[in-house]
């Protein structure tokens, strides 16, 4: 019987906890803001082609039902890169991490693929489920982006994103 009540009260604080789980992590690291910031920039050239990054940030405040996985209103990272001269963007180049900088506080994320590449000069990703940071402030993202042909990284630079709200 001891035993049969010790699990019980275990699952239960276990299944408890997990309600309360938050789905994201945020850091305040004054080192890694300022190597995100010293080490990317607002346009890239690889090769010889030339890079910038479009965002939209937002929070979305559809009715829903809230889950531990999803909080009530997350902050959703939408992201391209864009090759300027409209170059296709070689499969050798990728988004491998997301970082939203807000107020010195740092979300990052691992940005999965939209499956929505509409043009061969583009890669969409996104990233949910993140800090209900905003409506109406404004973000600095940055994404590292690698180079598997040569085994480089880089940093690109988006300041003053806008987080927008929507509801209708």
């Amino acid at each position: 019987m001891y035993k049969l009540t010790l699990i019980t009260l275990t699952l239960i604080f276990t299944v408890g906890c997990e309600k309360d789980k938050i789905p994201y992590v945020i850091i305040d690291d004054p080192t890694l803001l300022s190597e995100l910031y010293s080490n990317s920039s607002d346009t890239l050239q690889i090769g010889a082609s030339r890079y910038i990054l479009d965002t939209y940030l937002y929070r979305d405040y559809f009715p829903g039902v809230p889950t531990p996985k999803n909080p009530k209103h997350p902050l959703i990272a939408s992201i391209v890169l864009r090759n300027l001269d409209s170059l296709t963007i070689p499969n050798t180049i990728s988004i491998k991490k997301l970082y939203v900088i807000y107020n010195q506080l740092i979300w990052p994320s691992n940005p999965i693929d939209t499956k929505q590449q509409v043009f061969p000069y583009q890669l969409k990703r996104v990233s949910a489920s993140g800090p209900e940071w905003g409506p109406e402030n404004d973000a600095d993202v940055v994404v590292k982006i690698i180079d598997s042909s040569i085994n480089k990284e880089y940093y690109l630079i988006a300041k003053n994103q806008e987080i927008f709200i929507t509801n209708k």
